[in-house]
């Protein structure tokens, strides 16, 4: 068991590849030139372009995507990492016809990320969430139960990953607050 991280570590770890993260999405958010040409007038041309522009801009922390059939809308469900060591999971919609939104889906504690990484070789936090929810609609259909389970008065909810789960509660302002991971399998 040499090999692997304790809690200590990881967070310690975590919070640093975090800090590196933010800083090289930021950076790259104020390369991106305001006045970029649209490619052409026309909806498939301007989505591959903005569905590109996000692949530039998350990278690896882009979990997952859906752009509609006629090309006019799409989501994009991303990690954004925060400066006290925790992760928002947001998921960003592009309308084509009027303006780009961000909500945010959950957020994950700096203590969660620490045990998701705990015992685990791998160290990039990015691969180990998109790892842990197999997919954007498996994240977001555990979303909506957790959302459920809150409408009927629990105060703590299961959210399922692929190796464990994590126990989500309300933030003071209702949002779901990741504050544990629990591994499920040996």
């Amino acid at each position: 068991m040499g090999d692997r991280l304790d809690e200590v570590s990881a967070r310690r770890i975590a919070r640093g590849r975090l800090n590196a993260v933010l800083e090289r999405i930021n950076d790259i958010m104020d390369t991106h030139d305001a006045s970029d040409k649209h490619v052409k007038n026309k909806p498939r041309p301007m989505m591959e372009y903005f569905m590109q522009r996000l692949r530039d801009t998350w990278g690896d922390l882009l979990i997952g995507q859906l752009v509609q059939k006629n090309f006019r809308r799409a989501n994009a469900i991303v990690v954004h990492p925060e400066n006290d060591g925790s992760v928002d999971i947001l998921i960003i919609q592009i309308s084509l016809r009027s303006t780009t939104d961000v909500r945010e889906l959950l957020t994950i504690t700096g203590h969660a990320i620490a045990r998701l990484m705990e015992r685990r070789r791998d160290v990039r936090i990015e691969q180990l969430l998109a790892e842990e929810f197999a997919s954007a609609r498996q994240l977001v259909f555990g979303l909506t139960e957790v959302a459920h389970g809150f409408k009927l008065g629990e105060t703590q909810v299961s959210l399922e990953t692929r190796n464990g789960h994590f126990i989500v509660k309300q933030d003071q302002d209702g949002y779901p607050l990741a504050v544990t991971w629990i591994n499920d399998k040996p």
